[in-house]
């Protein structure tokens, strides 16, 4: 029997082992405890204790008519051992009927990615076309950004057809795993012979102990659930081109699923918004570094944007660049004063407040930046006035994502630190969800993030 850790294994062996020996005395403490099969992680045990619990085979009249504890514990594991093929059977065709949905899923999922690569292609051969044909037209700029975007679909829809490969892929080998062990008359006798062992005065676990077993299967169930959700949930924020709305919308459904794990083991206390901090040790780079300049740029040489845009919500902890972050403060500091955004000033103010926290800039990079923000009209290239006039407002919502998945992340590598060094589940879960608050509350900071999660919420499962 495997699936588990050697001690979650005992555990649940144990608590199935009192419920046979005594289910008249354990029966009402596995209800009380609200440990349910998903707390298992042997496909056996589950099914054992589904069958003793949902099932409602601890109180069958046929066993609690036993006269004798021999009579009692034969009845129950006969009849159990009849209700154990029903649940395996009834696994392995929910198992099948999953590998089929993921199938058609992945199968759809390759056809939009063939669709969005044929019309990247076709873009690219109009911007082509225009700039050898029309190379001053108007509209081959129009081409140039019409094939970028198409490109940039075609990278999402690929990334979505690999996702959804790897999910038919393990619900494949769940479901081929699931019918190999069913159809094993080897796996059947072991599990008849562990049914009886576990059973026995001899080898069985102490029905006094049941409550004790309970709680333990219970911790081990949510440690397993709290590294899901933050697993699905660092998948899900990180997804090509999901929005800083769809994050939120992600975010909230993640602190749900804790909230229901931490009331089934006591009150749920008040979520306080308080940073989450986490030492990672060669953390991953989410720089967008070309993003952010530009943001820098367009601030500094339209810095109302700060105001009347969608950038009015941005703050120095959106952009991952030192540089971007000390820059950005700078200009929000100048248009607070009401100062012109001069180069020197914005370069001086930028490097002071980086001396003042022990941060080393670039104080070259910043003045180039600076500069061509500020003689835009000089450069042959980069954005038109027009452009530049919005770059910032437009782009806002990508740097606003970038930054919920740094600190989605950083909360993520805390949950994982917590669970690696032994910390209570139910900890592991109020820290959590206090650190999502954070990151939630930083999401909503930005207009068209709170337009777009009250959109896609509305239909979220809670």
């Amino acid at each position: 029997m495997s699936g588990a850790s050697e001690a979650r294994l005992c555990s649940e062996q144990a608590l199935v082992s009192a419920l046979i020996r005594d289910p008249a005395s354990v029966g009402p403490i596995a209800l009380a405890s609200a440990v349910a099969p998903r707390d298992f992680g042997n496909v056996w045990f589950q099914q054992m204790y589904g069958a003793l619990v949902e099932d409602g085979l601890w109180h069958h009249p046929y066993v609690k008519q036993a006269a004798k504890e021999n009579e009692r514990v034969r009845t129950l594991c006969f009849m159990l051992y009849q209700r154990l093929q029903t649940r395996m059977q009834a696994l392995v065709d929910g198992a099948l009927a999953e590998a089929d949905a993921t199938a058609r899923h992945a199968e759809l999922a390759v056809q939009r990615a063939e669709f969005a690569h044929h019309q990247a292609e076709e873009a690219r051969a109009d911007t082509e076309w225009f700039l050898e044909k029309a190379p001053d037209n108007p509209m081959a700029m129009d081409a140039q950004a019409w094939e970028a975007q198409a490109w940039a679909r075609a990278s999402i829809s690929v990334d979505d057809a690999e996702r959804a490969a790897k999910a038919r892929d393990k619900s494949a080998r769940r479901a081929a795993s699931l019918g190999k062990t069913v159809s094993s008359d080897q796996a059947w006798a072991r599990a008849w012979d562990a049914m009886w062992k576990i059973a026995s005065p001899e080898h069985g676990a102490a029905p006094y102990y049941g409550g004790h077993y309970a709680r333990q299967v219970l911790e081990h169930g949510i440690a397993q659930r709290v590294h899901q959700v933050g697993e699905d949930l660092m998948a899900k924020v990180h997804a090509p081109g999901a929005s800083a709305g769809q994050q939120i919308t992600e975010i909230r459904a993640a602190m749900d699923q804790l909230a229901a794990e931490q009331s089934r083991t006591g009150s749920v206390e008040p979520i306080l918004p308080t940073a989450a901090v986490a030492d990672l040790e060669n953390p991953e780079r989410w720089e967008a570094l070309r993003t952010e300049g530009q943001v820098m740029i367009s601030l500094v040489a339209h810095p109302e944007q700060l105001s009347h845009s969608d950038a009015a919500g941005l703050q120095p902890r959106d952009v991952s660049r030192p540089e971007h972050a000390y820059l950005l403060a700078a200009v929000i500091e100048q248009r607070t004063l009401g100062l012109e955004m001069d180069p020197y000033q914005l370069t001086q103010r930028a490097w002071a407040t980086a001396q003042h926290d022990g941060t080393t800039v670039d104080t070259g990079y910043l003045f180039n930046m600076t500069m061509t923000a500020r003689h835009q009209e000089l450069t042959s290239h980069g954005p038109s006035p027009q452009q530049l006039a919005r770059t910032a407002h437009e782009q806002a919502p990508s740097l606003i994502a970038l930054s919920v998945q740094r600190q989605a992340a950083i909360v993520v590598a805390q949950m994982r630190a917590h669970l690696e060094q032994g910390v209570a589940p139910r900890d592991v879960v109020s820290s959590m969800r206090s650190g999502l608050a954070h990151v939630e509350q930083q999401a909503l900071r930005h207009p068209q993030a709170l337009a777009d999660q009250d959109a896609s919420y509305q239909g979220a499962t809670r």
